[in-house]
């Protein structure tokens, strides 16, 4: 945690980059992200971090331009008061947290490059969740993490809060994107392997405990029909790009991985052949465990609706038909006072926490009384939380493997209250007595 006095000096730092930035803009472009790149580079080297020994760090100077004038000497006067600091040395936080907020200000600006990538704030609580050791990972040491197209490497920054020593890997195509992860990995401290080349290879297979992946979507297909040949053989007709990047980071998973996957709910529905396939592979060759929709204000400058998919891939020897059996869905609302938005990153670890106790209530509810939704899906006509619901595998199947959260959400309850936690482990607790008590009179009649 940083303190109020870090705060400030990171605040000072980041508004004397900011009115760089201005006569940049009037010197050279309006795209401030290479103007990052080159601050970094001038950072590094004021840090005595250099090219000996480290391949990335050579690649990034080879890319580097020459700063001149009034925004080289505003830079240099930045880059030497970091340098001070970082030799003090600060914590790696402290770094991190400044050079994060330089970037954004890059990233986001008029003429910047934006990539719509998941901000920390939302990447934190989700990876919360797959990584929690009675949730996904185990709660061991030197987990391998890969994010597919990660951009600066933030998500994989954040998910060391939560794994213990992680071989943390990334492949990025962007230059500026991928020069920006390297300078603020290595001033803050962390081992990342960050890579400037689209494709993942084919030798990460089934080798990492969790891939993340929130890939570039567009419509174009790709060139190397080797790429092809490589995927499971009912999927080598795929051609489209973003596909093939959704195949081939789930392919990296080792049995017992867990992924999470961010996309637009138009993959979720679309309706052409190859989208289907995808989608229809995806849920059999693996555990779709839920898919959570994003806010709508979720990536600057953009009302894309988007939605996390969370997947599992238990220890089996191949893939197996229906493996997915029914899918929590979650949607998350954006709160504008931060004390009401910790309550909702809340809410959604404890529905995640006890989704198998809510998914047997909702096949109660289901049992007692069913009606049609808007979609013609049929779902419980008394679900009493609007924030969640869930879908079974056969109703997917039956909507050609339609994942959009808002064709399986029932209609919205009015005036309900949210059922006390203490109550609901209190029927939990009837219920199993009920087994119980059913177990010992079985046992009585075969004895």
């Amino acid at each position: 945690m940083l303190t109020s006095d870090q705060k400030i000096k990171i605040n000072e730092k980041v508004q004397g980059f900011k009115e760089a930035a201005d006569f940049y803009r009037m010197e050279y472009s309006q795209d401030l992200m290479g103007m990052f790149r080159d601050f970094g580079c001038m950072l590094l080297e004021a840090c005595g971090i250099n090219a000996e020994g480290d391949p990335e760090i050579k690649q990034l100077f080879g890319y580097r331009q020459v700063l001149r004038g009034t925004v080289k000497r505003q830079l240099t006067v930045i880059a030497e008061e970091l340098a001070g600091l970082w030799k003090a040395p600060v914590s790696g936080e402290m770094f991190q947290t400044a050079l994060s907020g330089m970037f954004n200000f890059c990233l986001y600006s008029k003429g910047g490059k934006n990539r719509y990538l998941l901000p920390v704030e939302i990447a934190e609580p989700l990876l919360g969740l797959v990584t929690c050791p009675e949730g996904m990972l185990s709660p061991g040491e030197g987990e391998t993490v890969l994010d597919t197209q990660c951009g600066a490497g933030s998500t994989l920054m954040t998910a060391c809060k939560y794994l213990k020593n992680p071989k943390l890997m990334g492949y990025e195509l962007d230059e500026e994107l991928w020069a920006a992860g390297i300078i603020i990995s290595r001033l803050s401290d962390l081992k990342m392997e960050l890579h400037l080349q689209e494709e993942i290879p084919a030798c990460l297979y089934e080798t990492c405990d969790l891939v993340i992946s929130n890939p570039v979507y567009g419509t174009d297909t790709i060139k190397d029909d080797s790429l092809a040949e490589e995927l499971p053989s009912e999927l080598r007709t795929v051609r489209g790009r973003y596909h093939m990047e959704l195949i081939r980071g789930m392919l990296a998973l080792k049995y017992d991985g867990r992924a999470m996957l961010i996309v637009p709910n138009s993959f979720l529905f679309a309706t052409r052949t190859e989208s289907i396939k995808v989608r229809k592979w995806l849920l059999q060759s693996y555990s779709l465990e839920a898919v959570i929709a994003l806010p709508e204000d979720t990536f600057l400058y953009s009302g894309v609706r988007s939605s996390v998919m969370i997947f599992s891939k238990p220890f089996m020897s191949s893939g197996w038909e229906g493996h997915t059996q029914r899918v929590l869905y979650y949607s998350l609302e954006k709160q504008e006072d931060k004390e009401k938005q910790k309550q909702e990153y809340e809410r959604l670890e404890e529905v995640w926490s006890q989704r198998d106790s809510y998914y047997g209530k909702w096949e109660r509810c289901r049992r007692e009384k069913t009606v049609e939704n808007r979609n013609g899906i049929k779902v419980p006509a008394n679900w009493q939380y609007n924030s969640f619901w869930f879908a079974g595998a056969a109703g997917i199947e039956a909507a050609k493997w339609n994942l959009l959260p808002e064709n399986y959400r029932p209609e919205e309850q009015i005036n309900l209250e949210i059922e006390d936690p203490a109550l609901l482990l209190q029927e939990m607790l009837r219920e199993q007595e009920e087994i119980t008590r059913e177990l010992k009179e079985l046992l009585k009649e075969v004895g």
